[in-house]
Order: C-alpha cells, then sequence, then structure tokens
C-alpha cells in the first residue's frame, strides 16, 4: 500500500565524506517489499554523528542522509507488511545480516556486517524515510500526541542505556560514580536511581550541567572528583559501580580507578578509535575488577519505549533544543559544542 505519489520530493540534510552538510531536495523513497515509509516527527543529534561526519568509525564513498535516533509515523507500506499506515512507531536504525558468527551466538550488535540506517545508509535527517518493517517498535496511542512522538526519537539513546544497565548489572544499595552529564549521561543516571542505586554520583567539567544532573537523580554532582573530595570528607573513597558516558580517555584512567575491589567498571561513552590509556594489569587481576563494554542496542529496544512511555524518563531533563531541518548545519555545530543536551531536529 502506498498513499504517496510516484517521483514525489522531499526535503533532506545529506552529509558528504568530507563532512560537507547541504540541505535540500531528494526524492521520496519507496517503500519496497518488507520496508515502511515513514513521515518523521524528530531526528536526534548525538556523538555518533559526529564521529559520522569526522569519518571516525564508518568509512564511505558517497554523501549520507544522516539521523539515527527518530520516530514517527507509517505512510506507505510494501509488499508483505503487517504494519498499517497510521501507526506511529519509533525505529531501532540496527540493521543485522543475521548470518555472522556473532548474529548466530544471538550478539546482533556486534555483528561482523554491521549495517545502520543513517548511518551506512539514508537515515532520518529528512521528511520521510524508508525501513524494515522489523526494525519498527509500535508505539501506544497515548504517544501519537506530534510533541509526544516528536520525543520518542529519545526511544534509541535509551535502548542503547538500558542495555548498559543490563551489561552492568546493578544491586540495590550499590554506589555509582558516572563520568559525564550529557544526554547519556542524564539517561544512565535516571534508571540508575531507578534501579535502587542508594548513592549515585555524577562529574563533569561542564559545570552547566551539574543542576540538571541532580534533577535526573544524582545524590552529587561535582566538576571533579579533587573537588568533590575537597569539599567533602563523606565522600567515598571508592564506588561499586562506575560508568564512563564521556569518551574521554582522561575520564576513562581515572575512572577504572575509582572501582572497589570486586566491583564494575562500565565503558559506555564512544571515544575515538584512536584513543587509548594506561590501566593496571595487577590491579585488574588483584581486586577482581570487572571492565565491561556495550554497544549500541541488545534487546532493549521494546523495552526503551516502555521506559518512555511510562515516564521512567523524563524528556524535559533532556532534551535541550528543537530545531529545524533547514537548520539541520546548526543544529549539529551547536551540539559539537557541546553546550546543549539533547537536540532534537523537526522536518
Amino acid at each position: 500500500m502506498d498513499l504517496l505519489p510516484m517521483g514525489g520530493m522531499m526535503h533532506a540534510v545529506t552529509m558528504a565524506p568530507d563532512g560537507t552538510i547541504a540541505y535540500g531536495e531528494r526524492p521520496i523513497p519507496h517503500a519496497g517489499a518488507g520496508k515502511v515509509l515513514i513521515r518523521v516527527a524528530a531526528v536526534g543529534i548525538c556523538g555518533t554523528d559526529l564521529h559520522l561526519r569526522a569519518g571516525d568509525h564508518v568509512s564511505r564513498d558517497h554523501p549520507i542522509v544522516p539521523g539515527h535516533e527518530f520516530a514517527g509515523t507509517i505512510v506507505a507500506t510494501g509488499e508483505g507488511v503487517d504494519l498499517r499506515v497510521g501507526t506511529p512507531v519509533a525505529v531501532d536504525p540496527n540493521i543485522p545480516c543475521r548470518k555472522c558468527a556473532q548474529c548466530q551466538r544471538g550478539r546482533s550488535n556486534l555483528c561482523e556486517n554491521y549495517a545502520a540506517v543513517g548511518v551506512t545508509m539514508d537515515g532520518a535527517a529528512a521528511q520521510f524515510v524508508a525501513v524494515p518493517e522489523f526494525c519498527c517498535v509500535r508505539l501506544p496511542e497515548t504517544m501519537r500526541d506530534p510533541a509526544k512522538l516528536a520525543n520518542a526519537a529519545l526511544i534509541e539513546p535509551i535502548s542503547c542505556a538500558v542495555h548498559g544497565i543490563d551489561t552492568l548489572q546493578p544491586s540495590v544499595g550499590d554506589r555509582a560514580l558516572i563520568y559525564g552529564a550529557g544526554t547519556m549521561g542524564l539517561i544512565m543516571t535516571m534508571l540508575l536511581a531507578a534501579s535502587g542505586v542508594c548513592e549515585l554520583t555524577v562529574v563533569d567539567p561542564n559545570t552547566s550541567r551539574l543542576d540538571g544532573a541532580r534533577q535526573a537523580g544524582a545524590t552529587v554532582a561535582v566538576s571533579s572528583l579533587a573537588d568533590l573530595r575537597k569539599h567533602s570528607s563523606g565522600a567515598p573513597a571508592l564506588w561499586d559501580l562506575v560508568v564512563d558516558c564521556s569518551g574521554v580517555p582522561a575520564a576513562i584512567s581515572e575512572g577504572i580507578d575509582q572501582v572497589i575491589p570486586g566491583g564494575t567498571f562500565l565503558q559506555f561513552g564512544v571515544s575515538p578509535t584512536s584513543a587509548v590509556i594506561e590501566v593496571s594489569p595487577y590491579r585488574i587481576y588483584r581486586d577482581e575488577i570487572r571492565i565491561v563494554g556495550s554497544m549500541a542496542v541488545h534487546h532493549s529496544f521494546a523495552r526503551a519505549a516502555q521506559v518512555l512511555a511510562t515516564g521512567l524518563v523524563d524528556p524535559d531533563l533532556i532534551v535541550s533544543d528543537r530545531i529545524p531541518l533547514s537548520e539541520y548545519e546548526y543544529a549539529i555545530n551547536l551540539f559539537a559544542q557541546g553546550k546543549t543536551k539533547k537536540v532534537l531536529v523537526i522536518p
């Protein structure tokens, strides 16, 4: 079923291999077999888009429409699709091959033939985007309202944090330390606060973010551990759980040193591919430090939709800017300055 005229045009953003961004018209994509066409309600900008612009994680030789955090309404369907026109959906952008060794082991987030909407193929920084039906999660009717549907673009980053929580395995009564109070740090703070963590410290050198961290559930929010220990005699010596949401090598190195014996360090933030740090293998051995990573989405997208729908994560604490699609370049530059939280682009 296709309710749009063939040959129709839409407004979209393209990102060239050298990072050049352009805004103009492109043909509306077709909902082929097994696919749906979505009218985009909003698309988020995140660190992955900065890496994509810099050519750091994915190399390519042609322009691409970015945008992997998005939600919208189905306006056309291809052959063999069960979802109906008019259904509000959020989209898991990851498309595993389902054939490689990692996919066969049930670790599709580590697919050896990685593909993702808005990363390796055209994404949602456009009025319309076509995606496989299996990527879609139907949203409750309560989220059909335009503002709530736009906020559903947050489901993708929330789903990454849910997988991070699964990997971290917090216990009731744990004390946790988070580096970074950007979008992912705030989401992780909310989820950890809801998990039964009894003491939650957030560190971010950007002091303008600290009030947001406290509102998200942080017990303490400081610009540095040195400042915390200087002004608080009751600061923990070490923490049960330490989570890096910054991707900054210096923060990661410091964070590993803050884990108690038998505790866990989670690398959640995305670092440049060239980043390296020094660690003490003897301490990891002696203190049985558990160091784990969390990559993207893994059996967590539908749960993330529920997290947002039930209010466990508050969009008002996360979204700082809503910017028209025509100003995408301004939006991504604003985000790159580190002075915002989540930036949503509205087609």
